[in-house]
């Protein structure tokens, strides 16, 4: 069965349903519409630390399939108060927080969204041997590190493997994000990366 994506309110179904153990594998998802969250102005009380989204896959792995097709997801903020007890709620945190090895996100262009927190990758924070494909993270989108453990990238904050046969794989996005405080682990379009990188390209990133 195919899935239709085309407002916030979808998107936080498709994130409780994963947070909660459904990992969605051999299930397509598409998006049909551009989404955007509302959020507090630049400079307004509260908006430095506003959080107003839910990463897809917090502690559990998205293992489906997720088609942008092209739209725009915008006005996402993630804040997260630094905790060395609670590491769980420190990262990985981005669109999705995990995906797994038969995951796939694609075509998906993020804007106008703040990420603050430890491990951060703008589409994917942990890429546990899936595919992310076709994304990008334009200029609008800030990404903040918080504390001490650091993973931070454009696209995936970690991209890694299952095993040695199965490796993630980010491939023919583009990044061109803002990085503020982030230390550690830090690249362009992974902030660590045990996987596959290729075709991408890093525009203008500060």
């Amino acid at each position: 069965r195919d899935y239709k994506i085309s407002s916030t309110d979808d998107l936080k179904q498709l994130a409780d349903d994963v947070n909660s153990g459904t990992n969605y594998q051999g299930v397509y998802f598409i998006v049909t519409q551009d989404i955007t969250y509302p959020h507090k102005a630049n400079g307004e009380d509260g908006a430095d630390t506003e959080n107003n989204f839910t990463a897809i896959g917090q502690g559990k792995k998205f293992q489906g399939y997720f088609d942008g097709n092209g739209k725009t997801i915008s006005g996402i903020r993630i804040y997260m108060n630094y905790n060395k007890n609670q590491l769980l709620f420190f990262g990985p945190f981005g669109l999705f927080g995990r995906i797994g090895s038969t995951a796939e996100v694609k075509n998906v262009t993020l804007t106008d969204t703040r990420i603050s927190s430890g491990s951060v990758g703008g589409i994917v924070g942990f890429n546990g041997g899936g595919k992310v494909t076709n994304c990008h993270v334009t200029n609008t989108v800030e990404i903040q590190g918080i504390g001490d453990v650091t993973q931070h990238g454009g696209i995936v904050g970690y991209n890694g493997y299952l095993n040695e046969e199965i490796k993630g794989i980010v491939s023919g996005c583009v990044i061109e994000a803002k990085f503020t405080n982030c230390s550690g682990m830090v690249g362009g379009i992974a902030g660590s990366n045990d996987g596959i990188l290729e075709n991408n390209f890093v525009i203008g990133a500060t």
